[in-house]
């Protein structure tokens, strides 16, 4: 989930499934990008 999603953040997502489904267990992983094309 992205921090920066356009209807509910990340953040917001992930409080709502602990709170709705506590035995679900939500992994974080950081995720980066790059491109190989210089942008124009």
């Amino acid at each position: 989930m992205d921090i920066s999603m356009p209807v509910m953040d990340g953040i917001e997502a992930t409080r709502i499934i602990r709170e709705q489904m506590p035995h679900i267990k939500v992994i974080a992983l950081p995720f980066t990008t790059t491109t190989s094309r210089p942008m124009r």
